[in-house]
């Protein structure tokens, strides 16, 4: 045997071990069709011949039908051989000598796939003809095997395709067209088919050149040439006239054109001479006028000079007033403080031996300490204008505890007592506190409810100072503190001139977004105290009320009040409104008010008070995020000013400084969800990231407690449930090209989502 019958004998041994594959497959099955089986054995044992042929094409579609008993069930994979056998006669009409027979072997086969064309009746030999490459067949089966109403669709695409078909010449543009009227029919009623066919096919034949012409469209074109030739003898005759008068309004321009060119050159010669004339009289005009420029020029640089010396002696004088007015008055209150010193020695010598009043001693001398650092404070804060002051008046009376002692022993041994005042040296006037240090040393020595009370008012607040030299004192300490890294809201300089105009700032703005921290560097940046009152519940949160024995619960709103410290109300829009109407008695902000609270005491309100209030929404009741909110009476929102403080990127930037690819993902995070607030409709989205958050975020980097996958379950994905999150994911994937830093942080959230989503939304 030679090599070639070796080669037949291993293919048909082959073909052989996949049909005893094939029976034994078969037999195995719980629903063996018997038929099929029986028909097996008779091709195994050679007492019937396959009408497909090859054998190899044979087993390679009785193994399509029987791995596809979804389609072909049993009892009918015997029926669907048999079609396969009649196809097989209409398609490959030389058997295996059929042109093109390899591809169209390969379309046999796949007619037989499962949800293919034979399981869903959608085969047509005439239709699988039309085309050259049979593989777009399939396509186009694939393409409308979706449609609803899909055989009444493929019957009408048969008989419209093989119309259509011999007006292509490409395969691809006669699919296309098919596909595209398939979907038409899909969409229409059945009794709109044949409309939808005709008209398309006239459309295609139109395409090559082929138009359904009749007798009645003849003699319409036949009219219409005779109108279109009446025309244009009209348009000759025409177009002749306009000939005829074109020539003489040619010659009528020649004679025009030379007249012009004679009167022009008449009038460019007279022109001439009249511009050298007045090129003398303007050189002469020029001449005067600048002569007469100087002078004026002489004349006013005189006049400025002598009034700029009049503004400034004007100036200076202001000046000199100026500092004759706080020289004397300092001159008079070391007067009067050099008068108490002296009451006071004079009452430790009779007293020296009572402890209680010797504490009191001590303790108006640390008053009158105070009173002399207050001048500094005065002549340090009106720095601007004491420049040009001939004088500065700088005692300061250091009476410390010791000293006041050794005074006592003296008095004690019949000695005279000395009131010691010190002149500060220039080294020592440098190195004074700031006005913010000494203003929060004077405030922390005035918080006593058994106290008197300090009525001095903070220089920062004081109307008398101009306000534009008391705001650029405050930005020189916020720009000193900003160079030393400390974060300040975009907002913060609105918020600060409201409080230092006394118009009762309303802070609106989401959970977290910094508006507490906000308060605390306004009161830290102006010297003030501030007390969190919370929100206003009952009216008794303002005004206290008396107890049972007799006493006074005293609130911390009273205590503000009185003291001159900052009323921080948080969460105004969640208190009890009718309570809250209450603060409209302190919202005035009336020059010297007053007001008498329930222990009967008529409390003056002091200087340095001021009102601050928070919220997360506008004041106008509940929203989507805050559904507890009640509306705040219409008569307290008129007194406060409302400003929005929302989320600061630039303050999250800076708090993530070191962290920069967690900030750009909280930015492209926090887009997401809003996103997912506006397509919802609900407003501000739940979960948001917040400067808290952020601020949270950095202490775990920092200390390295938790890991990417930590923050990220606990910061960025509890409480939010699973069609949140997976909105979250898809918006940040199509996003986070443009955030390239923000990309490994997205793959450990995207991947922490998709295991949620496994689970079918359980942690």
């Amino acid at each position: 045997m030679g090599l070639f019958g070796k080669k037949r004998s291993s293919a048909e041994a082959n073909q052989e071990r996949r049909l005893r594959n094939l029976i034994e497959e078969e037999t195995n099955r719980e629903d063996e069709d018997l038929e099929f089986l029986t028909y097996l054995y008779k091709i195994k044992d050679s007492e019937v011949e396959p009408v497909i042929r090859p054998r190899s094409l044979f087993l390679d579609v009785v193994e399509m039908i029987m791995s596809n008993p979804v389609d072909f069930k049993s009892g009918e994979r015997l029926a669907t051989v048999y079609r396969a056998e009649w196809i097989y006669r209409k398609l490959f009409i030389y058997d295996e000598e059929t042109p093109n027979v390899e591809d169209l072997q390969r379309v046999f086969v796949e007619l037989f796939d499962e949800g293919g064309a034979i399981a869903m009746n959608l085969f047509h030999v005439g239709l699988l003809q039309t085309f050259y490459d049979k593989s777009n067949y399939i396509y186009l089966v694939n393409a409308i095997s979706q449609y609803p109403n899909l055989r009444e669709v493929f019957t009408v695409l048969v008989d419209y395709g093989i119309a259509v078909r011999e007006y292509y010449i490409d395969d691809g543009e006669y699919l296309a067209n098919l596909i595209r009227v398939a979907k038409e029919l899909s969409d229409a009623a059945p009794m709109q088919y044949e409309s939808i066919t005709a008209t398309e096919l006239t459309k295609v034949q139109r395409m090559n050149g082929i138009y359904n012409i009749d007798a009645v469209d003849i003699a319409r074109a036949e009219k219409q040439l005779q109108e279109t030739r009446h025309i244009m003898d009209h348009s000759v005759d025409v177009i002749t006239q306009m000939d005829q008068r074109n020539k003489q309004l040619q010659e009528i321009m020649e004679e025009v054109t030379t007249s012009i060119q004679d009167i022009g050159r008449r009038e460019k010669e007279l022109m001439q001479q009249n511009a050298e004339a007045y090129q003398k009289d303007l050189l002469d005009e020029y001449k005067k006028e600048i002569k007469n420029q100087k002078k004026q020029i002489s004349f006013e640089s005189k006049e400025f000079v002598k009034q700029m010396f009049e503004d400034a002696e004007t100036e200076l004088e202001q000046l000199r007033a100026m500092a004759k007015t706080i020289s004397s008055t300092t001159t008079l209150e070391i007067t009067k403080l050099n008068q108490e010193a002296e009451k006071v020695l004079r009452r430790v010598q009779h007293m020296v031996n009572d402890d209680e009043e010797v504490r009191r001693i001590l303790k108006q001398a640390d008053d009158n300490q105070e009173f002399m650092r207050k001048v500094s404070q005065i002549e340090m804060f009106n720095e601007r204008n004491l420049a040009a002051i001939e004088q500065v008046v700088t005692n300061q009376a250091r009476v410390t505890a010791e000293e006041a002692e050794a005074q006592a022993a003296a008095v004690a041994q019949a000695a005279q007592p000395t009131v010691i005042v010190q002149q500060p040296s220039a080294a020592a006037i440098a190195q004074e506190p700031s006005v913010i240090a000494v203003q929060q040393e004077a405030n922390a020595n005035v918080r006593s409810a058994n106290d008197a009370v300090d009525y001095t008012v903070n220089p920062l607040l004081d109307p008398e100072i101009p306000f534009k030299d008391r705001l650029a004192l405050v930005m020189r300490e916020k720009k000193r503190r900003m160079q030393k890294g400390e974060h300040f809201h975009e907002m913060f300089d609105d918020v600060l001139i409201a409080l230092m105009e006394d118009s009762n700032p309303y802070l609106i703005g989401p959970s977290g977004c910094g508006k507490t921290y906000m308060v605390r560097q306004l009161t830290e940046l102006l010297n003030l105290d501030f007390i969190d009152i919370g929100y206003i519940n009952e009216e008794y949160d303002i005004l206290g009320f008396q107890t049972a024995t007799g006493g006074y619960s005293t609130p911390n709103f009273y205590l503000c009040y009185k003291y001159g410290m900052v009323a921080f109300c948080d969460e105004l829009d969640n208190g009890n409104s009718r309570a809250t109407v209450k603060l409209n008695s302190f919202l005035s902000n009336v020059k010297n008010a007053s007001y008498n609270f329930p222990n009967g005491e008529n409390v003056r309100r002091h200087s340095n008070f001021r009102i601050i209030a928070a919220g997360n929404t506008s004041g106008n009741g509940a929203d989507s995020n805050y559904n507890t909110r009640e509306k705040i009476e219409e008569s307290v929102q008129q007194r406060f000013l409302p400003i929005y403080v929302g989320y600061d990127n630039e303050v999250e930037k800076a708090i993530l400084a070191d962290y920069p690819d967690w900030f750009k993902f909280i930015v492209l995070f926090r887009s997401a969800t809003t996103a997912w607030g506006e397509s919802s409709g609900m407003g501000d989205a739940s979960g948001i990231l917040t400067t808290r958050d952020a601020s949270r975020i950095k202490q775990y980097l920092d200390n390295d407690s938790f890991d990417t996958t930590r923050i990220i379950k606990y910061e960025f994905i509890q409480t939010k449930d699973l069609d949140y999150l997976l909105f979250l994911e898809n918006y940040m994937k199509d996003r986070v090209a443009s955030f390239p830093e923000a990309t490994e942080i997205f793959i450990n959230f995207a991947d922490q989502v998709e295991k949620i989503r496994e689970k079918g939304g359980r942690r």
